[in-house]
């Protein structure tokens, strides 16, 4: 869609850093149709291109990776979103650099514009009463009679 209005695209990575072995599926997908061809016990060998995750299994892999394997909705889904996650124009991940520096810097690697905003469930505040809106959002909201506006953005609650 942002293609299409030509305006930026900022995709919001909810999941753990270390989910960022999404980012490495075509590898994961060749390490363990290699292991199996190479005769080796396919689950138990270990990779270590992924920086931040060296020395986990593939069994460790969580299964939605394997799209071929399991074509589960999960799996479609995470895989259309890795394969559009190149276009964004700025990361924005749900943890703190402090947590993996490694992964961190891997990420970092990968997108031009990448923003570390700490855990979000944290950084949340208490909800509010909309009779209480001590910011005045709601009554400036009701004011905005021009269609088309207001854009809502909502990261979670």
């Amino acid at each position: 869609m942002s293609e299409k209005l030509q305006v930026p695209w900022v995709s919001f990575w909810t999941a753990a850093s270390c989910s960022s072995a999404h980012l490495y599926t075509d590898r994961l997908v060749q390490a363990k149709k290699s292991s199996r061809d190479g005769g080796e016990i396919g689950n138990e060998v270990k990779f270590s291109f992924i920086p931040g995750l060296e020395g986990v299994c593939l069994s460790d892999v969580p299964p939605e990776v394997f799209l071929e394997e399991n074509p589960t909705p999960l799996a479609v889904t995470l895989n259309k979103m890795i394969e559009n996650l190149p276009k964004c124009t700025a990361l924005v991940l749900n943890s703190f650099e402090e947590i993996d520096p490694f992964i961190a810097d891997n990420v970092k690697s990968k997108f031009q514009h990448f923003l570390n905003i700490g855990h979000s469930i944290l950084a949340s505040p208490a909800k509010k009463s909309p009779t209480n809106d001590q910011t005045g959002c709601l009554d400036w909201l009701e004011k905005q009679t021009e269609p088309q506006s207001v854009v809502y953005i909502s990261f979670g609650q």
